[in-house]
């Protein structure tokens, strides 16, 4: 079996490190990259989502449905990712994930919310129109998360994140953003 630092091909920086450090900070680096892979693949599920199509009122709903519906399960499976991660290895992560499942389980009852308030209304309908409208809440809301929020409080995971391959993907120059948000600013 492979250790934690092969698998997640993160080495410790610097001369002097101590084996059992080296394998402390492998382990955190390891935990790091799961939190990274979790949080993610909501990235993934994003990108992939379908686009409203404003091209009729019956359009704009059925668009609209697809995109919540896409977003929803982009959300289930990135709370049920990080609730499967072991524990942290290091104190305050546990707070982090905790936190991370907490933000995405609220926009995820509120897409689901918004989802079924769609679909409750006749299309064209004023109702149908507050519930387009309505509809943007959630799409605005996932697009604000910080996707690493809480790990620059965490020194030790702050540190992971810069050694972790998925997080590095999450925050390479070029690469995609932390934040969902295409305004360059991580918000919390």
């Amino acid at each position: 079996m492979m250790s934690p630092r092969a698998q997640s091909g993160a080495e410790p920086e610097g001369p002097g490190v101590s084996q059992g450090e080296a394998e402390r900070l492998a382990v955190v680096a390891h935990w790091a990259d799961g939190y990274c892979v979790a949080v993610g693949q909501l990235l993934q599920t994003l990108s992939g989502m379908p686009i409203v199509d404003p091209s009729s009122a019956e359009r704009a709903s059925q668009s609209s449905g697809a995109v919540l519906g896409a977003m929803a399960s982009g959300l289930d499976r990135t709370v049920r990712n990080l609730r499967s991660l072991p524990p942290s290895p290091v104190a305050g992560g546990e707070g982090v994930r905790n936190n991370a499942i907490g933000t995405f389980t609220g926009v995820l009852s509120r897409t689901t919310a918004a989802k079924q308030r769609l679909e409750a209304t006749a299309v064209g309908s004023p109702e149908n129109k507050q519930a387009l409208v309505d509809a943007s809440g959630p799409l605005n809301e996932v697009s604000k998360i910080n996707l690493l929020g809480g790990f620059d409080a965490v020194p030790d995971l702050a540190g992971a994140a810069g050694r972790a391959p998925s997080c590095q993907q999450l925050t390479a120059p070029g690469g995609p953003s932390p934040s969902l948000s295409t305004s360059g600013t991580p918000a919390n």
